[in-house]
């Protein structure tokens, strides 16, 4: 993500991590590059997951 976007992501809100089953072994890998942003929050939510992430995001609006 880092590398294609022409401005670099704003994680100052950033509350939650949905991981792919599959990356669960980069864990330390994950939560030290976390660790070393400053903007990241020291109590972020992580969930993994083996759905599809687009079928997990995916939501109806309610309003």
């Amino acid at each position: 993500m880092y590398r294609s976007s022409q401005l670099r992501p704003s994680l100052d809100h950033l509350m939650t991590v949905i991981v792919k089953e599959n990356a669960l072994a980069r864990i330390p890998d994950i939560l030290d590059s976390f660790n070393r942003s400053r903007t990241v929050r020291y109590n972020i939510s992580m969930a993994a997951t083996s759905e599809p992430l687009e079928e997990l995001l995916a939501s109806d609006t309610f309003f």
